[in-house]
């Protein structure tokens, strides 16, 4: 469902379920079995709605899962994924 707030678009909403936006840092992404690894492991509690440019290990990578997943920013990096913080608007 799309979410309004104050009579606007609540950012993160989208359309069926909400999103939870991620940053990933510390892990070149850019080496396509980095990141096709870590995705996978994402991918094994939640799922991923949008991959923003891969970034290299200096950079910080975005994504989107589904809202809500059984990820938090601390599970999902001591699963060994790239240092893992959730994006809030």
């Amino acid at each position: 469902m799309v979410a309004k707030v104050n009579g606007v678009i609540e950012a993160g909403s989208f359309i069926g379920h909400d999103i939870q936006h991620w940053s990933a840092t510390g892990t070149d992404l850019t080496v396509a079995a980095n990141a096709t690894a870590f995705f996978d492991l994402v991918e094994t509690k939640a799922t991923i709605v949008q991959i923003g440019v891969l970034k290299n290990a200096a950079g910080a990578t975005a994504f989107a899962t589904e809202s809500p997943s059984a990820w938090t920013a601390a599970t999902l990096t001591a699963a060994g994924a790239p240092t893992t913080t959730a994006v809030t608007y």
